[in-house]
């Protein structure tokens, strides 16, 4: 018998110029620049280089007219275990696995023009950070109706398994000073992604279209969305900044369309920031924000596993590739942020904290094996150096310590006397930033 027979189941140029991994809270980058990262990215409420865009377009209406540019060295580190077994469906291992791919380089640049002491253009590009995983090696084991089994390669039984997930997007702003120390702005943004999945033909079982669920090589999307945002002083020293990007509707990946949701849709969630700056003396300045990410409207990252017992008992909506089909199950995000910045001459030493709770659910930790968006702490560190009255160099760090999490297998089978098998999931990063801005 054919081991996809056995199984029965079911379950990221544009080449483009970023290449990261899982990014750091659940898929949305903690920061932007290396001005921004170094605080942790608490810039809603202020402005230090022109790609504050990419956290508050209105933020633009305070830059000078420069172009900054920036290269990140991101390194994750990502595994998953498993232990004991599993009937009547499905087991993993048991065995621990960590995903190949460690180093990745993730460009960032933007541009501001001021057309007059109100009006300001600007223009950006960077990168979230998506999702990337490769696990090599291991072994799955299939059961039948019958409980008879057959234990294949790899993490599902299909050999190397992986996803990669890459989104970047082009940034064009217009920002207004209405008034002194008070301003809107709007960004339209261009969004583009790519997608690939490897290893998970296993679950073809429960696909409405089997043949674009894994091994299709690399698939685009692409979408158009706006970004709002507002940035103003409350008093002399202390600065308010609020900004919401809605959810960016993206095309579907037609190469994967019996994978994801509604026939291969993978939306760009929105976002919603709230931040404030205080001028606290003429060298310290503090930044606080909040940050929530909308995982839960987008289908592709919110939907639950349950949707597979409703595909075994005839409910098509619920196969992969269905309007209710399984996603990686993700909540809601908030994310608190706390920077500190010291300026003295020509040097700036800034340092920050940020936390949030990790989106997944002990409930879905077996696609999130693939996708294992588990960080909730990132410590960063930074520092500027004016070399010259227009050039300045940046550099920070972060350090994001490990995470992990545990639970079911939840395909281990919901009938009395099945047996349970437990998975883990864990992930730690570092980053290093450097960059360099010029006025002009």
């Amino acid at each position: 018998m054919q081991h996809k027979t056995l199984l029965g189941l079911g379950a990221l140029g544009l080449c483009l110029a970023a290449g990261p991994a899982l990014a750091t809270n659940g898929m949305i980058s903690h920061g932007y620049s290396p001005l921004d990262k170094a605080v942790a990215g608490a810039t809603t409420a202020y402005h230090f280089d022109a790609l504050v865009t990419a956290t508050n377009p209105a933020g633009l209406a305070f830059v000078d007219d420069s172009l900054v540019a920036g290269v990140s060295l991101f390194m994750p580190d990502r595994h998953y275990s498993s232990a004991g077994d599993a009937s009547p469906l499905f087991a993993i291992g048991p065995q621990q696995i960590q995903s190949s791919g460690d180093l990745f380089v993730i460009p960032a640049m933007a541009w501001a023009y001021r057309l007059d002491e109100r009006q300001t253009l600007g223009l950006a590009l960077y990168g979230n950070g998506g999702m990337n995983t490769r696990y090599e090696g291991g072994s799955a084991t299939l059961f039948d109706a019958n409980g008879n089994s057959m234990t294949l390669p790899g993490t599902f039984g299909d050999g190397t398994a992986g996803v990669d997930l890459k989104q970047m997007f082009i940034n064009a702003t217009y920002a207004h000073q209405f008034k002194d120390d008070q301003a809107l702005a709007l960004s339209l943004l261009l969004a583009g992604q790519s997608f690939k999945a490897y290893g998970i033909s296993n679950f073809a079982g429960f696909s409405l279209d089997p043949d674009h669920l894994s091994d299709q090589g690399t698939d685009y999307a692409y979408g158009v969305g706006v970004k709002l945002g507002y940035q103003g002083k409350l008093t002399d020293a202390l600065w308010l900044g609020a900004a919401y990007q809605p959810r960016i509707r993206m095309s579907n990946f037609d190469n994967y369309r019996g994978l994801f949701p509604d026939a291969g849709r993978f939306d760009v969630p929105a976002m919603a920031n709230l931040g404030l700056a205080w001028q606290a003396s003429d060298a310290w300045l503090w930044l606080l924000d909040v940050q929530h990410i909308f995982y839960s409207d987008v289908a592709a990252i919110a939907n639950t596993a349950d949707a597979m017992y409703s595909c075994m008992q005839g409910v098509s909506r619920a196969c992969l590739g269905g309007s209710t089909s399984t996603g990686f199950g993700w909540q809601d995000m908030t994310v608190y942020k706390l920077g500190l910045q010291y300026q003295q001459a020509d040097w700036s030493l800034r340092a920050g904290i940020s936390y949030g709770k990790s989106p997944i659910r002990d409930s879905e930790i077996l696609f999130n094996i693939l996708s294992p968006g588990l960080i909730e702490w990132h410590y960063t560190l930074g520092a500027s150096y004016q070399i010259s009255d227009s050039l300045s160099l940046h550099g920070s760090y972060m350090y994001a310590p490990s995470n992990s999490l545990s639970g079911r297998n939840s395909l281990s089978g919901q009938a009395e006397g099945s047996q349970s098998q437990t998975l883990t999931i864990a992930m730690s990063q570092q980053e290093l930033d450097l960059g360099l801005s010029w006025r002009f």
